[in-house]
């Protein structure tokens, strides 16, 4: 294959692509322009895929089966070897290559916005003791704008025809697809409407088309506040009394709440790291018990000073509190960019949006920060603080190290403490807290979070023992929790458990959490400690590879995410 060639082809089979979008728009009874006005057609991609003689084809598969995730494929194949497969009625029949032709199929995304009357069939490519087969598939598969939304088509939907599939927001789809092996997904079955077990057919018919319109609406609620760039701030600045309803808890997540049993006298471990090289004994077996048993404990004489950390609570104040022109240039949902301000990360995809707005910096990964790119108001505050709290995390490592039994270095060869990024979260007053969320319950995703806390308020909460715990800040004390990866290879030994932020009528309340996740190589692959395993402690998890991980995280809502469950060894 050469450069020309893959051009040309590139410039024909993109024409084809929309003269068949327009044919299928008047299929759906819609004027021939209206999918390509809808960007089904923007961007497209070539897969080239090359089959070799295969010596044993009977115990071997080209491509699983699968449906296509986007709009509209065409295919082009190798003449002489028929390998292609569609599944109609239950069999596999075979698509035997046509001279001169190019095969179509209709992509997930284009059964879903046609409500179902164009169907996205699973297909799949046998191996052969022939070969080569070559195929050359083009995707169409809409724009790469993470928050567009795709629905089911307003002028398909009637009384009759009420929608069978929710709106999806692009991020979310891409997201969900590539959380999951090829033949595992079937991404149309996320997306569709349900109703229990409703007998009466219209009854069905009107509530399907109610939660669609109020999953619209709500859609619609959402892009409009994320368009403003101003953030929850930017939602009480304007001197809001009630809460906008994308910020109100479920019914019976509220409902618990009521009757939520009264906080229990227990606290926190809080561990006096001072003097480490002298007390090292002592500090390995308070942290090896705070891990094993609550996962979260606060740390005190922990070597990053004060002034530092007063700094860096001071510039995330002092950037949250520009004017929104200011703050405008660093606002995305482009989870690369190493800078980046928003308000809820998973905002499309959460039950409730969360009462806090954020700044990333990303000190990893293939694109670190260049310190220029920091904002001014808070650039010296953090690289001082992050320069201390990497030198914390490493020494907490070394720690966690001997508390497994494990020399002290075992936690940093395995790149544990690779890169780390600051989430430097602002919780605003919030007129309604009762209603609100400042964090949703979740478990952190990497191997270490070591949190700051401004003095004053008290709003992150631990799930220890079916019973939420005030952690109350420590004046000088940083929180450190345990990550799901650090359960995951330390074999269940230590626990990474649930928390949240609660809102409050007072604030703002600010915090810094200090991730430690690992490197960013998608092909690493982590698993339990070999040296914690054996006959009577089995591997609890499956080894997993950070690209898998990370794609499972992203897909989901933060409150809907506990990666430990996926990865979970049954027998």
């Amino acid at each position: 294959m050469d450069r020309e060639s893959t051009i040309q082809y590139s410039k024909h089979v993109e024409i084809l692509g929309n003269n068949l979008l327009g044919i299928l728009s008047e299929a759906l009874g819609l004027k021939t322009n209206h999918l390509e006005n809808m960007e089904c057609s923007k961007g497209h991609r070539l897969h080239c895929h090359y089959y070799p003689a295969c010596p044993q084809p009977e115990l071997a598969i080209g491509i699983s089966k699968h449906s296509d995730i986007g709009f509209l494929t065409i295919l082009l194949q190798s003449q002489g070897i028929s390998a292609l497969q569609v599944l109609y009625q239950g069999q596999w029949i075979d698509v035997h290559p046509t001279p001169g032709a190019l095969v179509v199929n209709i992509g997930d995304l284009l059964q879903l916005v046609s409500n179902g009357k164009f169907k996205s069939v699973q297909h799949r490519a046998r191996a052969s003791h022939i070969g080569p087969r070559i195929s050359v598939v083009c995707f169409f598969s809409g724009p790469a704008d993470a928050s567009k939304v795709y629905g089911p088509i307003k002028e398909l939907i009637s009384e009759e025809n009420p929608p069978l599939y929710r709106d999806v927001v692009v991020g979310e789809y891409f997201s969900k697809f590539l959380s999951t092996g090829l033949d595992d997904y079937r991404g149309l079955e996320y997306y569709q409407l349900t109703v229990g077990n409703c007998e009466d057919g219209l009854a069905k018919k009107k509530e399907l088309k109610l939660m669609a319109s109020e999953n619209e609406e709500r859609l619609r609620m959402l892009k409009a506040f994320d368009e403003t760039n101003a953030g929850v701030k930017g939602l009480v600045d304007s001197g809001i009394q009630k809460i906008p309803e994308i910020f109100v808890r479920p019914l019976d997540e509220l409902a618990k709440c009521e009757s939520k049993q009264q906080q229990s006298a227990v606290h926190v471990p809080v561990i006096d790291m001072g003097d480490i090289r002298l007390n090292r004994k002592r500090i390995v077996e308070q942290v090896k018990i705070a891990s094993e048993e609550w996962g979260f404990f606060q740390v005190v004489n922990h070597g990053v000073p004060q002034d530092v950390m007063d700094g860096m609570i001071c510039g995330v104040r002092s950037f949250m509190e520009l004017p929104v022109e200011e703050k405008r240039k660093y606002y995305t949902r482009d989870n690369t960019r190493p800078v980046r301000y928003s308000s809820s990360y998973d905002l499309f995809k959460s039950k409730t949006a969360s009462w806090r707005d954020t700044l990333t910096i990303s000190f990893s990964g293939p694109n670190p920060t260049d310190p220029t790119h920091l904002p001014d108001s808070c650039r010296e505050s953090s690289m001082q603080y992050s320069k201390h709290v990497e030198i914390l995390g490493n020494i907490l490592l070394g720690v966690l190290s001997e508390a497994l039994g494990l020399k002290t270095n075992h936690l940093e060869n395995m790149e544990c403490s690779n890169g780390h990024r600051l989430h430097c979260h602002y919780y605003p007053a919030c007129p309604q807290p009762q209603l609100a969320i400042g964090t949703a319950k979740h478990s952190d995703a990497g191997f270490l979070t070591i949190l700051l806390q401004s003095q004053g308020i008290s709003a992150l909460q631990v799930l220890y023992q079916g019973q939420w715990i005030d952690v109350h800040p420590t004046p000088g004390g940083l929180v450190v929790n345990i990550g799901d990866l650090l359960q995951l290879v330390s074999n269940g030994k230590f626990k990474s458990i649930e928390h949240r932020a609660i809102t409050s009528h007072v604030g703002p309340r600010i915090s810094v959490a200090c991730f430690f996740s690992g490197p960013v190589t998608a092909a690493k692959v982590y698993g339990p400690i070999k040296e914690l395993i054996t006959e009577e402690n089995p591997p609890i998890y499956r080894e997993v590879s950070i690209g898998e991980y990370v794609a499972k995280f992203l897909s989901s809502a933060l409150e809907d995410y506990r990666a430990l469950d996926y990865y979970k060894l049954t027998v």
